[in-house]
């Protein structure tokens, strides 16, 4: 009898010990599996398009972190390090790219669109200095001079409201006149008047209705009225940047607005166009602005 028990206890123990086993092993193939599937998710998220959300906390950590792609992966938080080293090696390299594209543009069409404008310059042939309130007198209807400048470009149809705030404040400086802007989102109103108070991430479609005056719809920015003001200030630029002729301002002009026309509006792109031209960021975001306003009211 105690022979069967011992051979009985041994037999519960081979099995615990069988039970044991498969356990271990099914708790490591689970754990293979996790595994697995991370790395899988992992790659086909690396596979996966940056949001636009992705790629503006991309692009703000490339303004605040140069190329630290650790520190830039702590602001986008949906990918790590390797997938945003990556990134930024691409984005680089898709920038040199745009970048030649727009060199090579304004190349093949800088004499064209300089003679163009010479002609439609001709006007100011006996005015002694130009000037702002010079130019705006013989403005009589946006375009007049600058569409065959800014032909080369396609318009997206929005801007941010931080740039709308940004411009329609160096417009109301520049010609002294305070515009007047009326809607239902106050944010739109406050950027229109130039005193938006509070960053925004909000986008405006950018419209042309000369029959409703200076009023702007929800999310919409009526430029019928800035529009005047956006060819001057766009003729006295390629004035002022012309120092050994036309062609040089008109030049300049075409890199800026096309490799803009390229990317997405972004302060990294204001400061990297900035740069490659010598001039403020704020000067490339009202270059901007006046073309994709001058845009709209020639679409009409």
């Amino acid at each position: 009898m105690q022979w069967q028990l011992q051979q009985l206890q041994q037999q519960l123990q081979t099995n615990n010990i069988f039970e044991i086993k498969q356990q271990s092993q099914s708790q490591y193939h689970a754990q293979l599996n996790t595994l697995a599937n991370e790395s899988e998710a992992a790659q086909k998220q690396s596979r996966l398009a940056w949001t636009s959300q992705e790629s503006n906390l991309f692009l703000s950590g490339l303004l605040n972190y140069g190329s630290n792609a650790k520190q830039i992966a702590q602001l986008v938080t949906t990918r790590n390090s390797t997938q945003v080293q990556s990134h930024i090696q691409k984005h680089f390299a898709r920038v040199d790219q745009l970048r030649g594209n727009a060199a090579k543009y304004a190349e093949g069409h800088v004499n064209f669109v300089s003679q163009s404008f010479k002609q439609r310059m001709q006007v100011f042939s006996h005015v002694p200095d130009l000037s702002l309130n010079a130019i705006h007198q013989f403005v009589q209807y946006p375009g007049q001079f600058t569409s065959c400048v800014t032909q080369c470009v396609e318009s997206p149809g929005q801007l941010s409201v931080n740039t709308v705030n940004k411009c329609m404040g160096f417009v109301a400086q520049m010609f002294c006149n305070k515009l007047q802007f009326f809607g239902q989102n106050q944010q739109l109103v406050d950027a229109l008047h130039g005193e938006l108070a509070l960053p925004s991430d909000l986008s405006v479609r950018v419209q042309c209705d000369f029959n409703q005056g200076n009023l702007s719809g929800p999310n919409s920015f009526n430029v019928a009225q800035v529009a005047y003001y956006c060819e001057t200030y766009l003729v006295m630029w390629l004035v002022l940047h012309s120092g050994d002729g036309i062609e040089q301002g008109i030049s300049k002009y075409l890199c800026a607005a096309k490799f803009l026309d390229q990317v997405q509006e972004h302060e990294f792109y204001f400061r990297n166009v900035a740069e490659a031209m010598q001039i403020g960021p704020d000067e490339v975001a009202m270059l901007w602005f006046v073309t994709v306003v001058l845009k709209a009211v020639g679409k009409q």
